[in-house]
């Protein structure tokens, strides 16, 4: 089963900055790999919520 990962809006505005969706948008195509790898040690340490979900914080 593949994981599904999240980041919230909040998130990524406190930890990048932006304030529109096509800023953050942005934001997150230019940090995606870095993001990749948080998901992936996150995936590792198995942190899963309740439903499967892997949340970037």
């Amino acid at each position: 089963m593949q994981p599904t990962c999240a980041i919230k809006k909040d998130v990524l505005a406190y930890r990048f900055g932006g304030e529109t969706a096509e800023q953050w948008l942005a934001i997150f195509r230019e940090y995606r790999w870095d993001l990749e790898e948080e998901a992936e040690a996150l995936i590792l340490a198995q942190q899963e919520d309740d439903h499967g979900w892997i949340w970037l914080s």
